[in-house]
């Protein structure tokens, strides 16, 4: 009886190999669990992208100073978008009269940072357009020494709703210099002046 009890037990007692096996095929289990829980855990997160591209640095649109006829005015000087340009008859080569409120209703033609000069469109003698200092870091298109404007109630291109207002005037493309020490192409720099 003694020695069936014993044969019976070793029967049930798993060897050594056995065991081994067990815990192998254990192991599986949990490993391969374990990159379950990875691969779902990561398939709703979104995928690894590479940082965006810098963006390309911006380059100042050079400022274009055209020209159009206009009935009775004849050439006149025009933006690139055909907006009449003035003049204001009250700057000098030294002085710009036109600051603070009056830029509200006659905002001046100003190069961009990093632009230096305006660019002649047909018709508009590239010698002639100059720049003026107009406070730190900003630079006012003349043209024949004269600095340019837009009128603020000129809505539509070729409109010119501000001839002889205020003492400004249509820039007309053969428009002499405002003085023999202020020409075009030349750089002045110039002092705030009146404010309406």
């Amino acid at each position: 009886m003694t020695g069936s009890t014993t044969s019976m037990l070793r029967a049930e007692r798993p060897s050594t190999a056995d065991r081994r096996r067990r815990n192998l095929a254990g192991s599986a289990v949990v490993v391969a669990a374990m990159v379950l829980t990875v691969l779902v855990t990561n398939a709703g997160a979104a995928p690894r992208q590479s940082p965006p591209p810098r963006p390309a640095t911006r380059q100042a649109h050079p400022v274009i100073i055209d020209s159009a006829k206009h009935g009775s005015l004849g050439v006149i000087l025009v933006t690139s978008g055909h907006y009449t340009l003035y003049y204001d008859k009250a700057d000098t080569p030294s002085k710009i009269a036109c600051t603070g409120g009056c830029t509200q209703i006659w905002p001046p033609i100003l190069l961009p940072k990093g632009v230096s000069s305006a660019t002649a469109g047909p018709g508009v003698a590239q010698k002639s357009l100059g720049v003026v200092h107009r406070g730190p870091g900003k630079l006012q298109v003349t043209y024949a020494g004269h600095p340019l404007y837009r009128f603020v109630q000129d809505a539509a291109p070729g409109q010119v709703k501000g001839e002889g207002v205020g003492g400004f005037y249509v820039v007309k493309a053969d428009l002499k210099k405002a003085s023999s020490s202020g020409g075009g192409g030349s750089t002045t720099t110039t002092p705030y002046g009146r404010g309406y």
